[in-house]
């Protein structure tokens, strides 16, 4: 019933994600698009933050259940929002007329731009990677902080703190060597994760982790908004939060078969190297000889 349940919830939820990103391109403008895409990555950060943050401590006081119920309701109320609202109906001139039309533009569009190729996968890698924390974050807060596993959203929480800070302290250009370096640098940061003992300890060592992966992060809203053709850039966005959304899935179903948080750690640490090979190859290759 759990898995059916989840499926049905996030059959729409590309669609929204696109839609958020498409109406902050048209409301900001090509000037502020990179300023407007690094407060956008914050803000996804900031409810990173208050979410897992909320429902640990949730789940302490209510039960699991409960806490699910509470998160349905304020997704109508959320939804509710969204709905009376006008700043969602902003969009570009240029729309497709059909479904099948719009699914063909954004395809053509993301295999055509290199770049989107490249954000896409690096970043679905170090989704695949997060989502095997999704099983790894409560087995590391109980056998390795000696805590409780709803601990696990106190860590989900500060990998977003430290997004948010890094998205800023270390903000640059956007360019896929910046992202790579930063999913490399992240990557081997989770080495010292097992070297806590204590919650507290662990909480700064994984927003450490979350600091290092800012310029990734904003650096790939910002990458995409840029390059997605402002005529396919719903479908474009829609298709990458779809791509995202899978790899999640998939590393927590991989973590679930591994089961160990060392292991996991260690996985980890590969896929965000590969990921920062990915970045920096394909930089190198779009780099003017």
């Amino acid at each position: 019933m759990v898995p059916a349940v989840t499926v049905l919830y996030s059959i729409t939820k590309p669609l929204s994600s696109g839609s958020f990103f498409t109406a902050l391109a048209e409301i900001a403008g090509p000037e502020l698009l990179d300023h407007a895409s690094a407060v956008e990555a914050t803000s996804l950060n900031l409810a990173v933050i208050v979410g897992p943050a909320l429902a640990g401590v949730l789940v302490g006081i209510i039960g699991a259940a409960p806490t699910v119920e509470c998160q349905a309701a304020i997704t109508v109320v959320v939804a509710g929002l969204v709905a009376i609202n006008p700043a969602f109906e902003a969009r570009g001139p240029d729309r497709p007329d059909s479904v099948s039309r719009a699914l063909r533009s954004g395809l053509r569009a993301l295999a055509r731009e290199r770049v989107l190729l490249a954000t896409s996968f690096s970043s679905s890698l170090a989704a695949f990677g997060w989502g095997l924390m999704l099983i790894g974050f409560p087995l590391y807060a109980v056998q390795t902080l000696h805590s409780q596993a709803h601990a696990s959203g106190y860590l989900w929480a500060a990998v977003a703190a430290g997004s948010i800070i890094g998205t800023f302290v270390l903000h640059g250009p956007p360019s896929l060597r910046r992202i790579g370096l930063s999913y490399g640098i992240l990557g081997l940061s989770a080495l010292l994760w097992p070297l806590a003992g204590t919650l507290v300890l662990g909480i700064a060592l994984i927003g450490l982790t979350g600091f290092l992966e800012g310029p990734a992060y904003s650096g790939s809203v910002a990458l995409r908004q840029r390059h997605s053709p402002p005529e396919a850039r719903a479908q474009v966005l829609t298709t990458v939060s779809g791509f995202s959304g899978l790899a999640l899935s998939a590393g927590a179903a991989a973590g679930g078969a591994i089961d160990d948080p060392l292991a996991l750690v260690g996985v980890f640490v590969a896929v965000n190297l590969v990921a920062a090979v990915a970045a920096v190859a394909r930089d190198a290759t779009l780099s003017p000889s």
